[in-house]
């Protein structure tokens, strides 16, 4: 700091009034200076502590190889032990295969005890009409849960009365019916000979000792007493028995549609009831094919001419005369009355039995589908052959009738009677395509009016279990399933 001028009266001082001398600039500077470090060393972060001080270049420690360390033994350890422990794994494993063997063992014979008690308690079951209630309940889960099998998959008009067009049954098939295997196509002429079928339809004849009292349609004359069928009662078999839940017993219609029937109602028209389940719920198909009495050529001619998106729409499936000749002149059930009919079921629980014999005994079997009683054997394309099976101790070789539905049509072992179930428009065209092409086979359908009766008795499209316990409660004295 530069003194002031000694002199007096040379200059002004300090607190002078006037502008002050570059000496007093410079004191006040240095004050200013020495304020702001004092403010600057109040802001200075605090020294690091000793323990956060650079340490210099870092070093390996023995805390930080000790985790390496232990993971190494731990792994080293693991495999020893597995090293160590195969042999005795493997007898484990050896150890659990004998006891899943003995448990399997232990499982069959269990298995085949209790078939044995089913088979000896349960050889076969009554129907009672008690129980009709209860078959009514199970057609109607079971129309639930099956998807019916007449879809409506396209079926062109062109197939029912065309010339040689594709159809449901194939090509070359032979039908084992009334007139043998050489039986033709609608194109060949159709003979008018009765239908005999007396080598497979054996009803139970009257023994003449009922006098003037007449038993049928409903039963069968024996030791001078009637017989009634399961659904009639009375002494002469004319009252119909009381049903549960309110069940129909009367039916005194058809049961195969027959040229009478066609002509009566001038060919052949049902409603149906809706199909069962959630997407089909309330569908229902009208079935309708007219009798006409010309040919499907004349027929045609009122079509030839407009649009052609609209000709299939006004086309119709058609009875001619040719097509009628094929069916039978009258229902060959009428009157007709078995003693004993057995039904028999398709499950693959049948095998459990040896119910062949007892099966065979009775004087009516109806069976399902494509149920077998014998699989020939067959030839593959490479040469190869399939070895055929018999079911036939199981569930015996006899068959009077077979129900089928549209996906079966072409099934049949021997001589047998097949009767179709045509609850679709699907299976009103399969069955008219199927009488075309073969007007001697065994094929029949349901007459309408039984088909009515049994949509009567269930709100659901009706299986072909439901149409069997019908069916045999109308013609059977004593059912057995």
């Amino acid at each position: 700091m530069v003194p002031h001028n000694a002199q007096g009266g040379g200059g002004p001082g300090v607190g002078s009034g006037k502008r002050g001398t570059p000496g007093s600039h410079l004191s006040r500077l240095n004050q200013l200076r020495l304020e702001v470090d004092d403010a600057l060393e109040g802001l200075a972060p605090k020294p690091l502590r000793p323990s956060q001080k650079s340490r210099g270049p870092r070093r390996f420690s023995s805390r930080r190889l000790f985790v390496p360390a232990v993971a190494c033994f731990l792994g080293l350890f693991a495999t020893l032990t597995i090293i160590t422990g195969h042999g005795s794994h493997s007898s484990a494993l050896e150890h659990d295969a004998n006891v899943m063997q003995t448990w399997r063992s232990n499982a069959k014979q269990a298995l085949s005890s209790y078939a044995e008690q089913v088979k000896q308690h349960i050889p076969v079951v009554e129907v009672d009409l008690g129980g009709i209630e209860a078959e009514k309940e199970a057609a109607e889960d079971a129309a639930m849960a099956a998807a019916a099998a007449d879809d409506d998959d396209e079926v062109h008009l062109d197939d029912i009365e065309g010339d040689g067009a594709g159809g449901a049954a194939g090509e070359g098939e032979e039908e084992g019916g009334p007139g043998g295997p050489d039986d033709g196509p609608e194109g060949a002429k159709v003979d008018s000979a009765p239908l005999d079928l007396s080598d497979v339809l054996r009803g139970t004849p009257d023994d003449g000792t009922c006098g003037s009292k007449d038993c049928r349609p409903h039963g069968y004359c024996k030791r001078g007493e009637c017989y009634c069928v399961a659904a009639f009662e009375g002494p002469d078999c004319k009252d119909p028995r009381p049903l549960p839940n309110g069940l129909k017993s009367k039916f005194e219609g058809n049961f195969v549609l027959n040229q009478a029937q066609v002509r009566r109602n001038e060919g052949i028209k049902l409603k149906t009831n809706p199909k069962a389940g959630r997407f089909r719920r309330g569908q229902t198909h009208t079935l309708y094919a007219p009798l006409v009495h010309e040919d499907r050529a004349k027929y045609d001619r009122n079509f030839k001419h407009g649009r052609t998106k609209n000709i299939e729409r006004q086309r119709k499936s058609v009875i001619t005369p040719t097509l009628l000749k094929s069916m039978p002149e009258l229902d060959f059930l009428n009157a007709t009355v078995f003693d004993r009919c057995a039904i028999v079921g398709s499950s693959g629980l049948s095998k459990l039995y040896k119910g062949g014999e007892e099966i065979d005994s009775h004087d009516a079997v109806i069976r399902f589908n494509s149920a077998p009683t014998v699989v020939k054997p067959r030839r593959r394309r490479r040469g190869s052959s399939t070895e055929g099976v018999s079911y036939v101790e199981h569930v015996g070789r006899k068959t009077t009738f077979r129900f089928i539905n549209t996906q079966h049509i072409r099934f049949f072992e021997g001589k047998e009677i097949r009767l179709q179930q045509m609850q679709s428009k699907n299976g009103l065209f399969r069955y008219l395509i199927y009488r075309k092409r073969y007007p001697k086979s065994r094929l029949f359908a349901f007459d309408t009016d039984f088909t009515s009766y049994v949509s009567s008795n269930i709100p659901v499209l009706p299986t072909g279990g439901y149409f069997a316990a019908l069916f045999a409660i109308q013609l059977c004295h004593k059912v057995n399933m």
